[in-house]
C-alpha cells in the first residue's frame, strides 16, 4: 500500500513531541509507542501499561485507549502509526508464494493481523526505531524513505509477533483462548 502525498497531508505516520502533561482518549491506528525522559501511562482494552525508555507499546488498529503523561520535566514521545492494512499486506507477501502473488496480488478483504497488546523490549525493533528517529528530522518529507521505513518496521513486527505466538503455544492448555489468557496473566507478573 504505497503512501502518497494525499495520505500524508493532514496525517503523519510519525508523532514526535514533548510534553509535561498530556491526556488523550480515542481509537487509533496500529501503532508503536515509545517515550524518553519519563513515562506515559496507557489504558487499552483490559490492560494498563507504563511505557518508558527501554520498552515500547504496540496497539492494534481500532483499539480504544487512553494515554496520560504527568511529569515535572518534558517527556519525549516518538510514535509510529501504520496506514490501515499495511501490516496485513506485508504478511500476505511473506506467506503467499511469488507465483500466487503474480497471479492474484489482491489482499483478501477478511485478512487481519492482531498483535498481543503489551509492552515489548525487542532489541532489533528498538534499534530500528532509534535509527528512524535520528534520520526523521532530515527526511520526514521524503515519502519514499518513510514508506520504506514503515514496511521495514511492519516486517520486524511480524517477526516479533511470530515469536510471541510461539511463546503462547508453549503454554500447557488444550484451548487456544486459555493459552492466550494464561499468557496475559504471565505478563502481569
Amino acid at each position: 500500500m504505497p503512501i502518497n502525498n494525499k495520505s500524508i497531508q493532514g496525517y503523519s505516520p510519525i508523532l514526535h513531541a514533548r510534553s509535561e502533561k498530556y491526556f488523550w482518549k480515542g481509537k487509533g491506528a496500529l501503532s508503536i509507542k515509545t517515550f524518553k525522559n519519563g513515562r506515559a501511562f496507557y489504558h487499552a482494552g483490559h490492560g494498563h501499561f507504563a511505557v518508558d525508555e527501554g520498552n515500547y507499546l504496540l496497539l492494534n488498529h481500532g483499539q480504544e485507549y487512553s494515554i496520560t503523561i504527568e511529569s515535572e520535566v518534558p517527556v519525549e514521545s516518538f510514535c509510529i502509526f501504520f496506514p490501515e492494512m499495511m501490516v496485513e499486506e506485508v504478511y500476505h507477501s511473506i506467506m503467499v508464494s511469488n507465483e500466487r502473488l503474480l497471479d492474484d496480488p489482491v489482499l483478501p478483504k477478511q485478512m487481519s493481523v492482531d498483535f498481543v497488546e503489551k509492552t515489548y523490549n525487542d532489541k532489533w525493533l528498538a534499534t530500528t526505531l532509534f535509527r528512524i528517529k535520528s534520520e526523521y528530522t532530515n527526511k520526514y518529507l521524503d515519502i519514499t524513505w518513510l514508506e520504506e521505513k514503515l514496511y521495514e518496521l511492519a516486517h520486524g513486527l511480524l517477526k516479533v509477533h511470530r515469536q510471541v505466538n510461539k511463546e503462547i503455544l508453549k503454554l500447557q492448555s488444550l484451548r487456544a483462548s486459555t493459552r492466550e489468557e494464561l499468557f496475559d496473566l504471565a505478563l502481569i507478573k
